[in-house]
């Protein structure tokens, strides 16, 4: 509310004899001594170190943080090179087992497979557990952080309304004093507006009686000396006011100044206040915000982690799928192996039993030849009529007999030649499909 204008009435010097000075010690004035200010402004100084120790700390330790996180970044990056060059060289061991899968057995190999995978897996799992632990430690400590700061907030902010509520009472309690004060100099000011009325008016008085008794002329000399009196006790007792109320402007215009003084160090002590929790609340708002963005941070690469963990879930997969694969492949590949060891012996005796049919035919053809040249020459030979009927009558029916054995035994060849030409025609196809095969295993 608006101070009144207590600089309107200027001090006056007294005239006549002066007395003694009584200075005043207002309660408020004791109040603020007891207060002590200063202890008040050191305290809220130390605060404020406080705190900015603890921005630094926290500042210092979200460097180390960020160093810790870039020195991990740094080993998941060296963990998937090495992932990498061992898929790299898993896939060389795949490769050099398909080349020599002819040659050696393929457990021992399957054998190493596995380790290697169970070794991969097991530095995944470590890597995984790692980073793990990171965050959960790096977790516990910001949460550490976040309620420390947040607790030193709450109690710097119940001191300082504490304070506040403190230097609001002070201030009404000024207000009310400043206010009877000045309640005090205007009933003082009055009664001095009427001392001086009534001293007018006795003075008008005096001239009046003095007239008077001018014109009558009554004891002279008695009544100058008691109006003299009257005077003098007066003047002495307007004197007398005079100085107290000089007294009482000054000591008022004084108490008013400091009032005022302290009122303006309150303000200024509020604004400064105001102005620190201001700043605190702003260090307070960017280290969350630095929490947040590490936390973003810890989210995405999490995030990264999970992805590269799925990856390499699905490389593990597809690693499984070619090692079944591959399996398949060795499996088909024994068999045709076997089918065609099977096919080239049954070839070999077919072959065998072909030249042996052949052979056999060549020698029932001599053998028909033959009986029918000692057909045609017993013949000869007799020269009854009867007997070469009879024997062309034999003879016919040898020829015939003759005849369908060797259509007989042609057909035989014809079947065992199609069999022989069915059996290269399926070696063919199972020499193609494994070398199919060796190409695909190749390429894988």
């Amino acid at each position: 509310m608006p101070f009144p204008n207590t600089s309107m009435v200027a001090p006056t010097k007294p005239t006549g004899t002066e007395l003694p000075k009584i200075k005043a010690v207002s309660p408020m004035e004791k109040g603020e001594n007891n207060c002590n200010p200063g202890q008040l402004y050191s305290k809220l100084f130390d605060e404020v170190e406080k705190v900015k120790c603890w921005k630094v700390k926290v500042d210092s330790d979200t460097l180390q943080k960020e160093r810790r996180l870039q020195g991990n970044k740094r080993t998941i990056e060296t963990q998937r090179k090495a992932i990498q060059e061992l898929q790299r060289i898993i896939l060389m061991i795949l490769f050099a087992l398909c080349v020599l899968s002819s040659q050696f057995g393929s457990e021992s190999l399957s054998v190493k497979l596995e380790e290697q995978i169970s070794e991969n897996e097991d530095l995944r799992n470590k890597t995984w557990l790692q980073h793990l632990k990171a965050f959960v430690f790096k977790q516990k400590m910001i949460n550490k952080r976040c309620k420390k700061a947040l607790l030193q907030f709450e109690d710097l902010k119940e001191k300082y309304n504490q304070e506040y509520d403190m230097k609001e009472k002070e201030s009404f309690k000024l207000k009310y004093g400043i206010r009877n004060m000045n309640y005090k100099t205007s009933c003082w000011t009055s009664m001095k507006t009427r001392s001086t009325a009534n001293n007018s008016k006795k003075q008008q008085m005096n001239n009046v009686d003095f007239s008077v008794a001018q014109k009558l002329n009554k004891s002279p000399c008695f009544r100058n000396v008691s109006l003299e009196q009257r005077c003098t006790e007066t003047e002495i007792k307007c004197e007398a006011l005079a100085a107290i109320l000089e007294q009482t402007k000054e000591e008022f215009t004084e108490m008013i100044q400091s009032k005022d003084s302290s009122l303006q160090g309150l303000r200024k002590d509020k604004t400064s206040k105001c102005v620190e929790s201001m700043k605190e609340k702003v260090d307070v708002t960017e280290v969350k915000i630095k929490v947040q963005q590490l936390e973003g941070k810890l989210f995405t690469e999490v995030k990264t982690n999970k992805e590269h963990t799925f990856q390499m879930e699905q490389l593990r997969q597809d690693i499984h799928q070619h090692e079944d694969k591959y399996t398949e492949l060795l499996a088909n590949f024994n068999e045709l192996h076997c089918e065609k060891t099977v096919i080239q012996q049954q070839f070999v005796s077919r072959s065998s039993s072909v030249k042996a049919v052949e052979e056999n035919l060549k020698l029932d053809h001599s053998l028909v030849y033959i009986n029918l040249f000692a057909l045609l020459l017993a013949v000869s030979n007799e020269g009854h009529i009867l007997k070469v009927g009879l024997t062309k009558q034999d003879s016919e029916k040898k020829a015939v007999k003759l005849t369908k054995q060797i259509q007989r035994l042609e057909e035989e060849n014809q079947g065992l030649r199609e069999e022989v030409k069915s059996i290269e025609n399926k070696s063919q196809e199972k020499c193609q499909e494994t070398e199919i095969l060796q190409k695909k295993l190749k390429q894988m």
